[in-house]
């Protein structure tokens, strides 16, 4: 698909320029009313490729935080984070994680900040996750 080819090169690009990075979001935004004529297995398929890409797109924001907006990086990773299924959040988030912990400036506000929105988000999920398990295993 066209949006899965710009969300990757977008992912791959050098160019640091966050409209690039906006203009990926907002064409998975507006073709998500287009996906539920999919089958299962295309939608599957067609969301784990275009979320790898913008996870990687999100993994070069944060390690380029210094050339973008503060707003914008923490607003396009928390973003690419909600998009991703409670299964796969799990590991995009460890890759976000271990991106910020062991840097020099994990001790930025940024940093801080986005660190504390990746784990109030997984936290939360987990959470949401739980009470769904409770509430089937209540139906049974």
């Amino acid at each position: 698909m066209v949006v899965a080819s710009i969300v990757r090169s977008v992912a791959m690009s050098r160019d640091m320029n966050d409209l690039q990075y906006l203009r990926g979001t907002s064409l998975l935004q507006g073709l998500k009313p287009w996906l539920r004529y999919l089958d299962a297995n295309e939608h599957h398929k067609f969301l784990k490729l275009v979320l790898s890409d913008m996870g990687e797109c999100a993994l070069s924001v944060i390690r380029e935080a210094e050339r973008f907006d503060e707003a914008f990086v923490h607003s396009f990773c928390i973003s690419t984070l909600e998009e991703y299924s409670v299964s796969r959040c799990q590991n995009f988030s460890r890759q976000v994680l271990s991106l910020l912990f062991p840097s020099k400036e994990a001790k930025t506000s940024l940093n801080l900040k986005i660190m504390m929105s990746v784990l109030k988000f997984v936290a939360g999920e987990f959470q949401n996750q739980q009470s769904s398990s409770r509430v089937r295993y209540a139906a049974v």
